[in-house]
């Protein structure tokens, strides 16, 4: 006797011999009363018992129910759900669904089932972080928003559920370097760009490398920004393309608008040696007709022009003038520019005779004057009204090469000039030479006037006044700082010296002077006002190996809130009442402080240089080499 499923039964067996079935009965053995049931596959379950498969040992009634297209539990269904509490994990071929309540074909990770086919509103891909915005999925593009503008660059999307850090999901933007780039701003005519991003600039002429695909079909291309100029007529706006351009530029008597479409880190002009006129790498000459714009290039690698040239720009025939670039009798606007790395005797950086030119956020650096005598570093002005505002003059040098000679203002050289600065910093320029004057600034014979400036860190050697020095000057200073600046023969006018013999007038009021060498703010032969402070700025980092200093006032500095009403007989840029600075106090000394502090945009981009230590880094600006405080990764 044989028990199957707890039932009795003869004792039987069956097989196959030859393609027919086989049957042995064991005799001997007593039958049940209920007959015979034949089990032949073993299975437990025979053909009378609810096999529907009595040759697959793997289908009777009660086995797990696999998504195989088989009715595995022979109960008339197929693949359907398993109701004896296996897991997906156990059934062969069943899957995990997820609930996908937006319908965008990614389903919530906390909400799934298992079963061989998608129930109604079930997906397999899931996470969706919001399943109920059908927008948001893994497949959702997000695009950089560089300049915070909330227009993302198309070029590069990336694929995520969640936004990375600083990037949207609003792309079109044509330019993320400049937040006043982007769909729907209003065309300014002028500039040279495509503020909306429809395709279509104010360019009236596009210069490109070869190769280079044309930024506007309906526009002239040329691939150089001689050949641009010559065909251009004044007035005309000449769009340069990025790259290193080798060329030297001359504009003699032209009205044009030269503009860099990516900015100064990416739009290069180097001197080209073998040129006619020398190696000033950009002179504006001859009374132009009417204005002329440069804008957004970094200038580099001249070595200056002289008379002796087809087209000279100094006042000598051997001295070569205006390294970088040379502007005389005309009076264009320099923008968003870089003056850096060039040599000249009159002017490393910039030679300026009897012009009104304009500079406004541009940064004249590491540039030098080197001569038997050799005047202004990074600046060298004759005649004129030139005026800077939100201008870096830092790290330029002059050496006097032998004795005899001079070297004459480190950073800026004025004779015989009516020139202004308006929140300007000058640091860490030096002035070497047996006779020196002037780490930062000498002027003689003009007028000049110093309004939120920083000088600072700068070095006569050999001489004295390594800030400022005058020789029959009249210098009006406000709400400036001069502090740490180094002359190695002075006795006393380690930051303001005057000649001995040319006597100039120097008025200050609202400003902070310091020296580490005196106790009287390190003048000469003068002393500071009762507005002004004699003390350390405290600035938020300065000294030590720092090479670049943050010349922001700390918290704690007493330069901060220095102007508390206009000095007597004076008002405030024509104006009878308090000007304050933009967070509405009163104003702050130095180049980060006065109305027009929040006004620092070196680059172009759209975004201001925070200003207000007090308040830290301000959302939406940048500072100083252009933090973005909404994504710092970004390249500005």
């Amino acid at each position: 006797m044989e028990l199957l499923n707890g039932k009795c039964c003869s004792f039987l067996h069956g097989f196959h011999v030859g393609g027919a079935l086989a049957v042995i009965l064991f005799l001997g053995a007593p039958a049940c009363s209920s007959g015979v049931v034949i089990d032949f596959d073993d299975d437990g379950f025979a053909v009378e018992e609810g096999d529907c498969d009595d040759l697959d040992p793997d289908r009777y009634p009660g086995a797990m129910e696999d998504c195989d297209g088989i009715d595995n539990d022979c109960d008339g269904r197929i693949d359907e759900d398993d109701e004896g509490g296996a897991t997906w994990e156990d059934r062969e071929g069943e899957v995990q669904w997820y609930r996908d309540r937006d319908g965008d074909g990614f389903g919530d990770d906390a909400d799934s089932t298992s079963a061989c086919t998608a129930p109604p509103g079930y997906v397999a891909l899931n996470g969706d972080c919001d399943d109920g915005d059908p927008s948001l999925n893994p497949d959702t593009l997000w695009y950089a928003d560089c300049d915070g503008d909330g227009f993302g660059d198309e070029g590069a999307p990336v694929s995520s559920c969640l936004a990375p850090e600083g990037w949207i999901r609003e792309g079109g933007d044509c330019d993320d370097r400049n937040a006043a780039v982007h769909p729907g701003v209003p065309e300014v005519y002028g500039d040279g760009l495509d503020n909306d991003c429809d395709g279509r600039s104010d360019a009236d002429i596009h210069v490109v490398h070869e190769g280079e695909p044309a930024p506007e079909a309906s526009k002239p291309v040329y691939h150089s920004i001689g050949q641009a100029i010559a065909r251009a007529k004044d007035g005309d706006i000449i769009a340069v393309g990025p790259g290193v351009w080798i060329e030297s530029i001359l504009l003699e008597g032209r009205s044009l608008s030269i503009i860099a479409r990516e900015g100064p880190s990416r739009t290069v002009l180097l001197a080209d040696s073998v040129h006619a006129f020398g190696s000033t790498v950009v002179i504006v000459d001859d009374g132009n007709r009417g204005p002329t714009l440069i804008q957004g290039f970094t200038i580099s690698g001249g070595i200056g022009t002289s008379l002796s040239d087809e087209v000279g720009c100094g006042i000598s025939y051997t001295d070569r003038w205006g390294g970088g670039l040379c502007i005389r009798y005309a009076s264009p606007v320099i923008r968003h520019c870089i003056i850096e790395h060039n040599l000249a005797a009159m002017g490393g950086g910039v030679h300026m005779a009897f012009s009104d030119a304009h500079f406004e956020n541009v940064v004249i650096q590491d540039n030098a004057a080197e001569e038997v005598l050799a005047f202004g570093g990074g600046l060298h002005i004759f005649g004129g009204q030139p005026s800077f505002e939100n201008v870096v003059i830092r790290r330029n040098r002059i050496n006097e090469e032998s004795f005899g000679g001079g070297a004459l203002g480190g950073a800026v050289y004025v004779g015989d000039a009516w020139p202004s600065f308006h929140n300007v910093l000058f640091y860490g320029n030096q002035a070497y030479g047996e006779v020196v004057a002037g780490g930062a600034l000498y002027a003689s014979g003009s007028v000049v006037e110093l309004d939120h400036v920083s000088i600072v860190d700068n070095l006569a050697w050999g001489g004295d006044g390594g800030g400022l020095y005058l020789s029959d000057a009249d210098v009006d200073i406000t709400c400036s700082i001069v502090a740490f600046n180094v002359a190695s023969e002075a006795e006393t006018g380690w930051n303001v010296a005057f000649d001995r013999v040319k006597s100039s007038a120097f008025a200050s009021t609202y400003s902070c002077y310091f020296s580490t060498e005196s106790d009287d703010g390190g003048f000469s032969n003068t002393a500071a006002s009762s507005s002004d402070k004699i003390e350390d700025p405290l600035f938020v980092s300065f000294g030590g190996d720092l090479s670049e200093p943050d010349l922001h006032l700390s918290i704690e500095s007493g330069c901060i809130d220095i102007a508390v009403e206009p000095p007597p007989g004076r008002n405030w840029q024509g104006s009878g009442d308090v000007q304050l600075d933009p967070d509405g106090s009163p104003q702050d000394a130095g180049g980060y402080g006065g109305p027009d502090a929040d006004s620092w945009d070196l680059d172009g981009d759209g975004l201001h240089q925070w200003w207000d230590p007090r308040v830290g880094y301000i959302e939406g600006v940048d500072d100083p080499d252009d933090f973005v405080a909404e994504s710092s990764s970004c390249d500005d």
